[in-house]
């Protein structure tokens, strides 16, 4: 489900058919995370550097950088970053909740710039990123 709020909060969300230690591992795991996001790159501890390289429609590569905030293992991760041109980070919340079938991964982004088409943009990049999650999660081993 890919929605957002009143203020134009970009918020996803997925069932993943997976435990909670392998959502959590696809999520967190430099191997793992290679293999569904491509370019992201970070440590789950508070206060690690965090970078994604991207290319947009033009081939122009970019590079957004930010910083972990908040590590509840198996729970919670968050963390604020910045792409070129935007005055202040945004703050990416991802959290983890156990359901019938498998666990709920939720993501929400506050700050964005007011720029047009810009939450659209990243509410889209979010749930394509949970289905990728989902992928991966559900063959990750079971730790």
């Amino acid at each position: 489900m890919t929605d957002t709020d009143a203020a134009g909060v970009p918020q996803a969300s997925r069932l993943i058919a997976a435990t909670r230690a392998q959502v959590w591992a696809a999520l967190t795991e430099a191997d793992l995370r290679a293999q569904w996001w491509d370019g992201m790159e970070f440590d789950a501890r508070v206060g690690a550097r965090l970078e994604e390289s991207w290319s947009d429609g033009t081939g122009t590569v970019h590079v957004t950088e930010g910083t972990v905030r908040v590590v509840e293992e198996g729970e919670r991760l968050e963390f604020d970053w910045i792409d070129e041109g935007w005055a202040a980070p945004s703050r990416v919340a991802i959290t983890l909740e156990d359901g019938a079938s498998g666990v709920t991964v939720s993501v929400a982004e506050t700050g964005l710039p007011d720029s047009p088409g810009l939450a659209a943009e990243h509410q889209e990049g979010w749930e394509m990123h949970l289905g990728h999650l989902a992928s991966v999660a559900a063959s990750a081993p079971v730790r």
